[in-house]
């Protein structure tokens, strides 16, 4: 008999405002030392600063963004990612309308994180976040292992360790 799917829906996880209360997020997945979660950003705005963590910020669109690091602009298409330390000034800029964004952080010194764009089967070792609508899935849900076999394609892989 298959395990059971384990799909995190990111409808059902409640929303919270930001630290700095200039956006809203939904916090997917969280263990000891890190956190993964799905920001709603509508407008320009400056990221809340985490002093110690390693933050991955992956676009899931629809549009692009500017993220906006220490002063570097890096220009970012849906799929993209980019990971930065999360006591550094960061915002955003919107180039078109609305965007969802992932965002994986790990605390500096007991975890660490990697993101990966994926085909084919998931292994155990990953989480799967889920980019674009599915059959049985949508934007920014979280898929936990075990897989189905049936499982593959193109998504986002993280990896916490």
């Amino acid at each position: 008999m298959a395990a059971p799917l384990r799909l995190i829906r990111l409808r059902d996880c409640a929303e919270e405002p930001w630290r700095n209360g200039a956006g809203r997020t939904r916090t997917l997945w969280s263990g000891q030392d890190a956190r993964i979660s799905v920001a709603a950003l509508d407008r320009a705005a400056p990221f809340s600063a985490f002093a110690g963590v390693d933050r991955t910020f992956c676009l899931l669109g629809p549009d692009r963004v500017t993220l906006i690091v220490d002063g570097a602009e890096r220009k970012l298409a849906p799929g993209d990612w980019t990971s930065f330390a999360g006591e550094a000034a960061a915002a955003v800029r919107l180039e078109g309308g609305a965007v969802q964004a992932l965002n994986v952080m790990t605390t500096r010194g007991t975890a660490q994180h990697a993101v990966q764009r994926a085909a084919g089967p998931a292994d155990a070792a990953m989480l799967v976040a889920l980019a674009g609508d599915g059959a049985w899935y949508e934007a920014g849900d979280l898929l936990l292992p075990p897989y189905p076999a049936a499982l593959a394609g193109s998504f986002l892989a993280v990896r916490i360790y």
